[in-house]
């Protein structure tokens, strides 16, 4: 049953979803795969604690926050990226073919 509640609202509201997404954040990739994610926890949730009042605003918010999760986990790798190459040392440059330092 709530399989086919969770069908009737994605049908109903997955364009508005995705445009609220797209307004906020632009990317049409990211916020494809944000909605995915909100339809599998959806999918788990609804069947334990039933379908909210309001689920656009479930499906947006719980997509947002996984865009949000998202870009924060790429910017802290990044740091750390950025990080880890400060801190080793320089390349030597070797001339193709030698084994001489230039």
């Amino acid at each position: 049953m709530v399989r086919s509640i969770l069908e009737d609202v994605w049908r109903r509201e997955a364009s508005h979803v995705l445009g609220a997404l797209l307004h906020r954040y632009g990317d049409l990739g990211d916020c494809e795969d944000a909605m995915q994610d909100a339809a599998e926890a959806a999918a788990a949730q609804w069947l334990i604690r039933g379908v909210p009042d309001d689920p656009r605003a479930w499906l947006i918010r719980v997509a947002s926050r996984r865009l949000i999760d998202r870009a924060r986990a790429d910017s802290a790798r990044l740091r750390r990226e950025t990080l880890d190459a400060a801190q080793r040392p320089d390349d030597v440059d070797i001339a193709p073919g030698t084994d001489e330092v230039s």
